[in-house]
């Protein structure tokens, strides 16, 4: 049996070659695949790419701690019914079969001869078929398998450790995708949730219109109260839709303040959002009555402390309802002085929540006259700040899902989708003032001696303690991204001279000689970095990144831990 083929063959290289372009082809292919489409189209890709037969994806059931075949792909040509069967009907635990040894491996597994190894699954049926080799990648995320990729063979292709471990990395990259899908589901399933709450919500507000049609019939004397809560209902049915159907949040906000306070009679309206772990409130949406001005431009960042009966009641999950603010009790002696001062006489103020967490409160205030707000109009005024609660929670899961998408998940870098929009940017302002942009390329050196020796936990640790020290070395205007496992770029825009750059360098490599303290360790590491500059070097965004790149590898070729400027000269070393 062997496991991973070690030797040096020629046919290898080839082989390599293909498995770096399938790596560039898996990042295209979860940008551009819709995601009920990706899986078989991953197995697909890899198959034509490697010269494989077939694939299998077996996804992980946590409840039953076992593996299940979930999509199979495998070319025209093939005629595997038995197997395809028996391979629906399976499951495999933990360090059982091909799946299983993956799954507990967390790394690629290259079968050479399933017909003489004892850990390949359903063998007989599998020869039959004229399958020889079985290659297994994890999808990781996080150092969590998602799933396992299973491939057959009908030859022993040689793959080696480089290409077992570029495998690798293809799989830990598909995890990161199949984790950012599950994202994107929980998302759809929140939006489809928010759905159909508004359905049943609007459905049983038509049934209530029903019956108050019945009661305006038998008792005349209550129409205009009828009236009332018709329009209110509907008030209520049209912000839930409104909230459903714009993508303008901050539209579908004031909408809704404007609709709520002119059906209940309010002289202002307004919504406070909780930030900072709900220490800090702010006033972030308001209407006013014709008349009555405005508070907002007044209410910012305002310590939650400084209102502590008002946060008491809010987070006991009370409605705040007060006919009268000069009746006010004692414990709330610093809201009622902030009240009178601006001339409010009575208020009504309802919390909000998003996934039973409270992230605000919705107000109304009467500066006219003192006097209660109607029971009814209490409950439907409620109803409304469920509804926010819903859209808020809706609008940051969209904010966390476009995150995601632009940022490095280990460091909150910008990720290499960033790093372009924001390089394209600079160049154009660095165009149009006529200044200089210096781009750094920078490469850990020995990082993957140090993540072999210690751990890929305590790499991580060290990743983040660079960064830290990364962005003490710049300014708030310059960007720092991560492109790969220990790569960065930094774009540093509008400097004077090249000597500006070189400044910036001296100050990494001199922040980076100090050791440093992680998980009982000292570690000592160091960075090369190239330079290139727009447009002394090149006008071209890719040339711009590839003479960066060539300067630091020559400056890893001097020793390390130091920097080189690009010139010319260098295309022809490399």
């Amino acid at each position: 049996m062997n496991l991973f083929n070690t030797e040096h063959n020629p046919a290898t290289s080839n082989l390599s070659e293909r498995c770096r372009e399938l790596h560039v082809i898996m990042r295209i292919l979860a940008e551009l695949t819709t995601p009920d489409k990706v899986v078989l189209k991953i197995l697909q890709t890899i198959c034509e790419n490697l010269e494989l037969a077939l694939g299998e994806y077996w996804i992980v059931d946590n409840k039953n701690n076992v593996l299940r075949n979930e999509e199979v792909w495998y070319k025209p040509s093939v005629n595997i019914p038995e197997y395809k069967k028996i391979t629906s009907q399976i499951v495999f635990s933990p360090g059982v079969g091909l799946p299983g040894i993956v799954y507990t491996a967390k790394k690629p597994v290259w079968i050479q001869d399933i017909v003489h190894n004892t850990h390949f699954y359903h063998t007989k049926v599998a020869t039959q078929e004229g399958f020889q080799g079985a290659l297994g990648i994890p999808a990781i995320h996080e150092d969590n398998v998602m799933g396992v990729f299973v491939f057959l063979s009908y030859t022993s292709q040689p793959f080696n450790n480089d290409i077992l471990m570029l495998l690798a990395s293809t799989g830990r990259f598909i995890g990161l995708f199949i984790t950012r899908r599950q994202a994107e589901n929980v998302l759809h399933q929140k939006y489809k949730d928010l759905e159909l709450k508004i359905k049943r919500r609007t459905s049983a507000l038509i049934q209530a219109n029903r019956r108050l049609q019945l009661k305006i019939a038998e008792h005349k004397q209550t129409e205009n109260a009828l009236k009332r809560r018709i329009d209110f209902e509907k008030t209520v049915a049209s912000i839930s839709t409104k909230f459903l159907i714009t993508s303008d949040f901050n539209k579908a906000v004031f909408k809704a303040l404007t609709d709520a306070g002119q059906l209940s009679n309010a002289s202002r309206t307004y919504l406070f959002q909780f930030y900072d772990n709900g220490s800090i409130m702010d006033n972030t949406h308001e209407w006013c009555n014709e008349g009555v001005i405005p508070e907002i431009y007044h209410r910012h960042n305002i310590p939650a402390a400084m209102r502590p009966w008002l946060m008491e009641n809010l987070h006991a999950g009370n409605i705040i309802h007060i006919a009268d603010v000069s009746q006010m009790p004692q414990e709330a002696a610093a809201e009622k002085e902030e009240f009178e001062k601006e001339g409010i006489k009575a208020f009504l103020i309802l919390p909000i929540y998003a996934e039973n967490e409270l992230v605000g409160f919705i107000g109304f205030d009467n500066v006219v006259t003192t006097g209660p707000w109607r029971e009814e109009d209490i409950a439907r005024l409620r109803i409304m700040a469920e509804i926010t609660g819903n859209a808020i929670s809706h609008k940051k899961a969209e904010a966390l899902i476009t995150h995601m998408a632009y940022h490095d998940p280990l460091t909150n870098l910008p990720n290499r989708n960033l790093f372009q929009d924001r390089l394209q940017v600079a160049i154009v302002h660095a165009k149009r003032m006529g200044t200089i942009m210096a781009l750094m390329a920078i490469d850990l050196d020995n990082f993957k001696t140090i993540n072999d020796s210690l751990g890929h936990y305590t790499g991580d640790l060290l990743l983040l303690a660079v960064v830290e020290q990364l962005k003490k070395c710049v300014r708030e205007s310059d960007t720092i991204a991560r492109t790969g496992g220990d790569e960065f770029l930094i774009i540093l825009p509008e400097i004077t001279y090249p000597l500006n750059a070189a400044i910036v360098a001296n100050k990494i490599l001199d922040a980076l000689s100090k050791p440093f303290f992680l998980e009982s360790h000292e570690i000592y590491t160091t960075v090369s970095i190239g330079i290139s500059l727009y447009p002394l070097d090149t006008n071209d965004i890719s040339s711009l990144i590839k003479n960066a790149d060539v300067a630091m590898y020559l400056s890893k070729e001097q020793g390390k831990n130091t920097y080189r400027f690009y010139n010319s000269d260098m295309n022809t070393h490399v």
